[in-house]
């Protein structure tokens, strides 16, 4: 979380100074604070070694990541039903609380409307598509979390309805 800007050793000549660049990164880093001491060895006789403390305070986030925006189920025989897994990761460092799982348009759902993903894991939400009326049909899939960045997310759901085969028999008897 903390590191040096390139800068390890160096002389600096009497009278003068020299900037010491010092990164602070906060990135995957879960919340609390973080403690370190820069120290900086000299050869000055009254300083020797300098001990500068540095501290970072952070707040982690969950980070909602989808395998992807839209779901196609192709076409599918009426009153047939079709599952399909759309991965949600959790690429951050503090839980992630899906709070609404709401499916709109369409003849599409699933199980799930609540959801806690740890950070660094996955759920696999099955979304299904079961018509009941022939054609083209679209819908929505609306995930409302506690992601910072993008707290309400859409999926796009498609699929095609189709009339299921159906078979006449002639002669209606066999011997």
């Amino acid at each position: 979380w903390i590191s040096d800007g390139g800068i390890t050793s160096g002389i600096i000549i009497s009278g003068s100074n020299q900037y010491i660049p010092i990164i602070f990164n906060a990135y995957r880093q879960y919340s609390g604070d973080y403690l370190a001491n820069i120290i900086i060895n000299s050869n000055d006789q009254s300083a020797g070694v300098i001990s500068i403390p540095a501290s970072l305070n952070v707040t982690g986030a969950p980070d909602l990541k989808l395998s992807t925006n839209n779901l196609y189920f192709g076409d599918l025989f009426i009153n047939g039903t079709l599952s399909i897994e759309l991965e949600l990761e959790n690429a951050g460092v503090e839980n992630l609380e899906i709070g609404s799982i709401e499916i709109s348009e369409g003849e599409y759902f699933t199980q799930d409307t609540l959801l806690t993903i740890p950070p660094d894991e996955s759920y696999n939400l099955v979304v299904s598509f079961s018509p009941t009326a022939l054609g083209y049909q679209e819908g929505l899939l609306s995930l409302t979390s506690n992601d910072p960045d993008n707290p309400d997310v859409v999926v796009n759901l498609s699929g095609n309805s189709i009339p299921a085969p159906s078979i006449v028999v002639n002669p209606e008897l066999f011997d």
